[in-house]
């Protein structure tokens, strides 16, 4: 038997002017996570439950490397408010934040790479043209 546990959490911000869903899953130590752009207007349960139920394996996950799960142990209230006093200082992201940075960036690359390939293919297709009006002239006729 297949002892896979998955958990996944679904956050909606307001990111103006959009509404934005984020899903993250954590599954046999894996982390990844998912942006859904909502639209302008505040979304309703009923849209969500489709959206879950509809598109879910339309959502582009990004995996983030992988995550070791152990168990939560209990942590003095005192010390968790400092720990998330730290931690709002730095000023980073939270996880989510910062993975969703990264597969920007990583398609920011592959979009900047395509577009190259494109301009030089542009470029080249101009070459010959300019070539073969070139010889063209040049024929005599």
């Amino acid at each position: 038997m297949n002892n896979n546990v998955v958990r996944s959490q679904l956050t909606i911000s307001f990111d103006p002017p959009f509404y934005k869903a984020v899903f993250e899953r954590y599954s046999a130590g894996l982390y990844e996570i998912g942006q859904v752009n909502l639209g302008p207007t505040e979304p309703k349960i009923t849209g969500l439950a489709q959206l879950i139920n509809e598109r879910w394996d339309s959502i582009d996950f990004f995996q983030q490397s992988t995550v070791e799960t152990h168990p939560q142990k209990k942590i003095n209230p005192k010390r968790l408010q400092r720990l998330v006093r730290k931690s709002s200082k730095k000023g980073i992201g939270t996880k989510a934040q910062v993975t969703l940075q990264k597969q920007r960036e990583q398609q920011k690359s592959v979009h900047k790479k395509c577009q190259r390939k494109r301009t030089q293919e542009f470029a080249h297709a101009l070459f010959i043209k300019k070539q073969q009006k070139r010889r063209l002239k040049r024929r005599g006729h």
